[in-house]
């Protein structure tokens, strides 16, 4: 996928695993990437338990994939705090929603100093 404009001040480069939060890098674990990054795809959809089961943990059972789901959810908002509002929204007893604004597709000018990008 590249780097994306999460808002005007997160970016996800998925191809280095990090985020870039109103200017400082936090790298993540490839998991966590790769979970930003379908929710991302699936951007202001709910995203269910069973979604990601399937994608990330197919081997597991429930119990264990969804353990390891939260875990890793909670990871990723301790780095995505924006203003105390909740990026990742949990629906309760379904999923998750990555709750971004659809304006944003344009790499600004951090984005392309950061990442070197035109």
């Amino acid at each position: 996928m590249g780097t994306v404009q999460i808002t005007p001040e997160i970016y996800l480069d998925t191809k280095q695993s990090l985020l870039l939060v109103n200017n400082t890098p936090f790298p993540l674990f490839p998991i966590e990437c790769k979970i930003l990054e379908y929710l991302y795809n699936n951007r202001n959809r709910t995203v269910t338990h069973e979604m990601l089961q399937n994608k990330f943990w197919s081997g597991l059972s429930e119990a264990n994939s969804r353990r390891r789901c939260k875990t890793y959810i909670s990871n990723l908002r301790k780095i995505l705090k924006d203003n105390n509002k909740e990026i990742i929204q949990t629906w309760a007893k379904n999923g998750y929603k990555l709750i971004i604004s659809p304006d944003i597709d344009k790499p600004s000018s951090i984005l392309k100093r950061f990442f070197h990008i035109n």
